[in-house]
């Protein structure tokens, strides 16, 4: 049941709920009230009142898009490390390994022909590939 109807949230939800939605997105609160009841929606109150607070501030600082897509395969447990594993986002393995050699400097001639898809499969035992909403994001494993 979807509770983001601002008129009866406080009748749903727990007094504690409720209490923090009002300490965080009154008058006086950082938070807007949709995006609040938008978050309980979609990951319930228990995640909003341990993880809301965190989970707006990577929004804003990487992109909504990343923050979903790594809770989605991670949990929220491990939010606070997003940063740490966040890679990029790409197209491919092959693209990634290809800007990550450029990112270290490794300089190749251009009559050298590199085969970007096998360099990505030596990558991969270190990165975790999340695809979400068209996107496919990639993470460090060992943050």
């Amino acid at each position: 049941m979807a509770i983001t109807l601002t008129a009866n949230y406080q009748e749903t939800l727990k007094p504690e709920t409720v209490a923090l939605i009002d300490e965080l997105c009154g008058d006086d609160g950082e938070y807007g009230l949709p995006c609040a009841l938008e978050f309980i929606d979609e990951y319930g109150e228990e995640n909003f009142a341990e993880y809301y607070t965190l989970y707006v501030d990577q929004g804003e600082e990487l992109e909504y898009g990343i923050v979903d897509a790594f809770v989605s395969e991670f949990g929220f447990e491990k939010l606070h490390r997003i940063e740490d594993a966040y890679a990029g986002e790409y197209d491919s393995g092959a693209e990634f390994a290809q800007i990550q050699a450029d990112d270290e400097g490794i300089y190749i001639p251009s009559w050298v022909e590199v085969d970007w898809e096998e360099s990505w499969e030596n990558l991969q035992s270190d990165y975790d590939v999340v695809e979400f909403e068209g996107c496919k994001y990639f993470f460090r494993r060992w943050y």
